[in-house]
């Protein structure tokens, strides 16, 4: 029984405690969703020791400690307009001719991208036509990604050489792109802005321009065959057309959180990932947290030469080691620095 003009005020707590259990449920559920999808992402991949990265290494008299709050990506970029196949015969396929290392720290809150010129010399698997292992050999990376179905099994394939190039770092996932999704990606951003070091077609150098989907993909696709290290021009372009291209997606992306979904919903016929969505979404909640520049975006040192019939890319292989261990290890703090 309630005295007469007396406030009931048992159903607004009531109200009250609802709301914030719903509030406090998805907030657990958000953070159980993100916790399952890295440890997928750490599951996907050998660990850093299966590997034989050590804990620490000593280079020049400093120490530095392997970084454990990463996630790597590969992604590879097909020279093909074609649909992605998901399944096709052993070496009917076509080369990876842009190959990227997508490096998240969470540690230090920031993105970091290692381009892997096509012309790479590694050591590649070679399958016969039936799809079976006969040997490793060193040649070109972009050729790696031709001994598989042009599917899973070309970017698994892939996957290992890019770890075996960087010392059996554990790579996490792919994603691999064929050459339409250039232009489905370049409208998702409403255009990229670039500002060519050098006259490219109907672009002038200096001149800034936000590319049409036309025009970017032929300022990433496009090379003069005859020219020579015309590959590694392109590789240039490719360079600062990403990283325009990741700085507006991530400022987009903090606006629009669902931009992602959308993105990948719209490239899905054009991409083959071996990401579940939960995967995705965590890598999602970690980038956004992550800010990246143009000092982010490395290029594996190296020399381009001519071969004997085609273009190499040797690898300089102590620049390498520094560079790996700027991106993937932390320096040690000398205790004694600190007294």
């Amino acid at each position: 029984m309630h005295m007469k003009g007396k406030t009931d005020l048992r159903w607004p707590k009531r109200a009250l405690y609802a709301a914030a259990a719903v509030v406090w449920g998805g907030i657990l559920f958000f953070f159980l969703v993100c916790q399952a999808g890295r440890w997928m992402l750490r599951n996907n991949a050998v660990t850093a020791d299966e590997a034989g990265i050590p804990e620490t290494v000593t280079y020049r008299g400093q120490t530095y400690s392997y970084n454990e709050d990463l996630f790597v990506i590969l992604c590879m970029g097909i020279d093909t307009k074609d649909d992605m196949i998901r399944d096709g015969e052993a070496g009917n396929a076509r080369q990876s001719d842009a190959n990227f290392l997508v490096v998240l720290d969470g540690k230090k809150k920031e993105i970091k991208i290692v381009a892997i010129p096509r012309d790479t010399m590694t050591g590649i698997e070679i399958y016969d036509v039936r799809g079976e292992y006969v040997t490793t050999v060193e040649e070109h990376f972009a050729l790696q990604f031709a001994y598989g179905d042009g599917g899973s099994r070309s970017c698994e394939m892939t996957e290992r050489a890019a770890s075996r190039l960087f010392y059996g770092i554990p790579v996490n996932g792919y994603v691999c792109f064929n050459l339409r999704a250039i232009e489905v990606l370049n409208g998702m951003m409403g255009g990229v802005p670039v500002e060519p070091e050098e006259d490219f077609e109907d672009l002038k150098a200096g001149e800034t321009v936000t590319l049409n989907n036309e025009q970017a993909y032929r300022y990433v696709q496009s090379r003069d065959c005859d020219e020579a290290f015309s590959a590694e021009k392109r590789l240039g372009r490719q360079k600062q057309y990403l990283t325009s291209f990741l700085q507006k997606a991530l400022a987009c992306t903090k606006e629009d959180p669902f931009l992602p979904v959308r993105i990948y919903h719209s490239v899905s016929d054009h991409m083959s990932t071996d990401l579940s969505g939960i995967k995705l979404f965590s890598l999602i909640v970690t980038g956004l947290q992550c800010d990246f520049s143009e000092d982010g975006f490395y290029v594996v040192p190296g020399e381009q030469r001519a071969g004997q019939r085609f273009e190499e890319f040797h690898v300089d292989e102590d620049a390498f080691y520094e560079m790996m261990l700027e991106i993937f290890f932390d320096k040690d703090i000398d205790a004694d620095a600190l007294i």
